[in-house]
Parts: C-alpha cells; sequence; structure tokens
C-alpha cells in the first residue's frame, strides 16, 4: 500500500503541539478515510476534492521529526481516462504548518 513520507521536520514535533494539514484529493481518493501517523498516534484523515484543512494535537511522548499519511491508492489521469499524464497521484499535500 502506498505510504507517504514526510521527513527532516524541523523543529520536531513533541506533546502538547498542534498540526495542521491542508490538501485535496485527486478522483479517487476523495472521501476515502487514510491515516496520519505522527509517532506512534495514528489519526484518521480525510480529503476533498477540493482543498481541505485538519488540525491535530499530538499528545503522544516521543519527539517526532517524521510523518507519515498512508491508506490512499495512486492512479495516473491516464489510467481513468481523463489525459496522457502518467503520474501516480493521490492527495496533495498544500501546506503543514506545526504550532
Amino acid at each position: 500500500e502506498p505510504k507517504s513520507v514526510v521527513g527532516n521536520i524541523q523543529p520536531p514535533i513533541t506533546k502538547g503541539k498542534s498540526i495542521n494539514i491542508c490538501g485535496f484529493a485527486f478522483m479517487p481518493n476523495i472521501g476515502v478515510t487514510g491515516v496520519l501517523n505522527i509517532g506512534k498516534s495514528k489519526y484518521d484523515i480525510k480529503f476533498l476534492g477540493k482543498e481541505s484543512c485538519h488540525n491535530f494535537i499530538y499528545n503522544g511522548d516521543l519527539v517526532v521529526k517524521k510523518i507519515t499519511m498512508e491508506g490512499f491508492n495512486t492512479i495516473s489521469p491516464k489510467e481513468i481516462g481523463i489525459n496522457n499524464d502518467m503520474r501516480k497521484l493521490g492527495v496533495a499535500i498544500k501546506s503543514i504548518e506545526i504550532k
């Protein structure tokens, strides 16, 4: 199953931090619930066809330098007949803000 990784987060995510993620889903992933992993903590995350934002509070004890997302399938626009673009698309992340 495809997994997206954002690594080398500076400063690292520590307990009590707020993580705000904005993005949108490519067609087969619109409304699909995936999993955001921050350390050992798991959060459900869902994206729409237009930009949507989600906020999470990290309550784990680990100091985290990477986050992963899984549960979204990738498919190319060519495979579903939109155009000849062969890139495998799933979810587009526009921003990740940590406060």
